[in-house]
């Protein structure tokens, strides 16, 4: 992922530097690269500006990190069926008639998948 700021309205002769507030790395391009293992759910990328050896706060953006894929995407249904589940097979009395079911969900390939 690669992060950009564009501040030159804010000293403009500074430059930019970046970091990683959690696992994560970031180089001077604004490169950001996850780690292989983390010990939380997210990271911070912040970038600072710099002038004459001075670091000037500047812009931070939160990210989620997450080792779970993305899920694939799906065009067409090929079945979708709704059933009372096994697991309760009675209404509940309080007048709403909750109803615990199953959903059964197909779908068609996509580029073999």
């Amino acid at each position: 992922m690669n992060f950009t700021f564009n501040a030159d309205e804010f000293i403009p002769a500074a430059t930019n530097s970046w970091r990683a507030l959690g696992d994560g790395t970031v180089d001077a391009s604004g490169n950001y690269t996850a780690p292989d293992t983390f010990s939380s759910g997210g990271d911070a990328v912040v970038c600072d500006r710099e002038y004459d050896g001075v670091r000037y706060s500047g812009a931070s953006r939160a990210l989620q990190i997450t080792t779970l894929e993305e899920e694939s995407s799906w065009n067409t249904l090929i079945a979708f069926k709704l059933s009372r589940s096994v697991k309760r097979p009675f209404v509940y009395g309080n007048g709403y008639q909750q109803q615990q079911i199953d959903i059964e969900v197909e779908t068609a390939d996509v580029d073999g998948k």
